[in-house]
This record gives C-alpha cells, structure tokens and sequence, in this order.
C-alpha cells in the first residue's frame, strides 16, 4: 500500500516512528501538506528546522509498502478510524488549538466527536489516587451532565476520571476518553468494563498510532485534548488551563448543593453556546 489519497498521505504522517506533534508541525510549516512531505528526498527534508538523519530514515522506511498497508490493516481490525485536521469529522475546537495534533485515532461512533458540539462538553478531571467520597461526587456529576445532554470528556485513569465516564456511562449519556498511548489499549488494564462501557454510547480516542503503550510524557500531552474539546468550561481541582470556566469541586460539598452546581453548569453553558 503506497500513499495516494489525502486522507492516506496523513495517516501516513501520523504514524512515521519517532515523528510526534511538535516535528510533525516542523516538517508541515516546510512544505505545506503531507503529500509534499511524502515525496520529498533526503536532502529537502534535512532543511526542515529540527529533523535530525535518523528522523530522515524513519520517514524513508515509512514509505514501505508492508509498513503501511500493516498499520492500516490492524488499524481496521480494531475497528478504529482515523481523521485528520481536514476531515468533516475533526472536532471544531480542536482546530482553533494553536498546538492542534494532526490527526485522531477514534474508536467508537466518530461521529459522536461533533454530536456533543450542541449541546455543550465538559472536561471532568481529578485525582488518580482520589477518595470514595471524591469518586462519588465526579460519577454524581458525570450522571448528571450526562443526563442533561452535556458531553463528558475525561482521560479515564483511575480515580476520579474513570468515575466522571462511570456517571455517563449510567446516564446512557456520551462521553469521551482520551487517551495516552493508542485507541487500542485499555489503560489502566482495570479499566477494561469501563473502556467497553464506553464505546456503546461515546467514543474513545487518541493521537499516538494503535499499537502505542503509555508512557510518562505523554500524558501531558493528552491533557491539551481534553482541554481543547470542552466548550468553554473545564472542571478541575487546581489550575486552569486555556482559559477555559473551570469549577472546582469543594471536598465539603454536600448533596444539596449539586443541584445548583448543575443549573449553574447549564446556566453557563447556555451563555456559551448561544
């Protein structure tokens, strides 16, 4: 399988060995497009401001015919799609990222991605090592979001994140998981109901290629995604990130008050989306 489509030029793009986000928007800011980058030589490509000789070689192996064809056939058999900055499918928010990745691993309905746009999305995210209390409040509010139409975006590690999806999951509700290594791997591995649970009314998605295991560094990373779906509110204990409306839960809130939190979620979201 050799590159011919568009859509083939950029999966291609997103799966060259060691060519992440940052390099990938080198080489692009170069020569314009992937399908240019695909046929550039050696020498064109050691112009690009930080690609080193075995970057070059990654790209040069890359364009084997087996090495693709592999990806995108085991790709397919894990029922994952992929879409890129130019598809229709490509969440609107993302795009407006100055650090937007290039492309998306999707696992699940990926028309569920732009469904949540109506509505309104909201990032829950929290502790891993969180308490029974703390887990309760976030599957509470995930529940509640969830019921109320708002999309629930969090990275479903453990704690308080896998609680958030847990509360939409109940709902019947959609939610979105992004991950930190490939669509197609379950982490944490405890999590596996959970990631299943998932795919029947939400999605799961990544950047990194299937096939890629978690690491420190990339965490971080998926963290900017998580933030960059949600509609203008970002739910979390501690800083705020893009200057997303974030709302931090108190440890002393009590029942009667989720209720008003709710409207007041609701109540901002209506401001953001009208």
């Amino acid at each position: 399988m050799k590159a011919t489509t568009i859509d083939e030029y950029w999966f291609w793009l997103c799966n060259i060995d060691g060519i992440g986000s940052k390099k990938a928007d080198r080489l692009i800011k170069r020569f314009g497009n992937p399908e240019v980058i695909y046929r550039a030589g050696a020498k064109e490509l050691s112009l690009a401001e930080g690609i080193t000789e075995q970057d070059i070689h990654n790209i040069k192996e890359s364009r084997k015919t087996g090495i693709l064809k592999e990806k995108y056939e085991y790709m397919n058999r894990k029922a994952i799609q992929f879409i890129h900055r130019e598809s229709e499918l490509f969440p609107r928010q993302l795009k407006e990222m100055t650090d937007c990745p290039y492309g998306l691993f999707v696992k699940g309905n990926a028309k569920r991605l732009t469904q949540g746009e109506t509505n309104g999305m909201v990032s829950v995210v929290g502790a891993r090592n969180s308490s029974s209390y703390g887990n309760h409040i976030a599957e509470q509010m995930g529940f509640e979001l969830a019921v109320h139409g708002v999309t629930v975006i969090s990275g479903m590690a453990r704690g308080i994140d896998a609680s958030a999806h847990w509360g939409a999951v109940h709902a019947k509700g959609q939610t979105i998981a992004v991950l930190g290594c490939g669509a197609d791997i379950c982490y944490p591995r405890e999590n596996i109901n959970l990631y299943e649970a998932i795919l029947e009314h939400g999605v799961i998605i990544s950047e990194y290629p299937c096939q890629t295991p978690p690491t420190a560094w990339q965490f971080p990373m998926r963290n900017r995604i998580i933030s960059g779906l949600a509609e203008g509110i970002r739910i979390k204990k501690g800083k705020s990130e893009r200057n997303k409306k974030r709302f931090p839960i108190p440890y002393t809130l009590r029942k009667h008050f989720f209720c008003n939190l709710i409207a007041l979620f609701s109540a901002e979201l209506l401001k953001i989306i009208q």
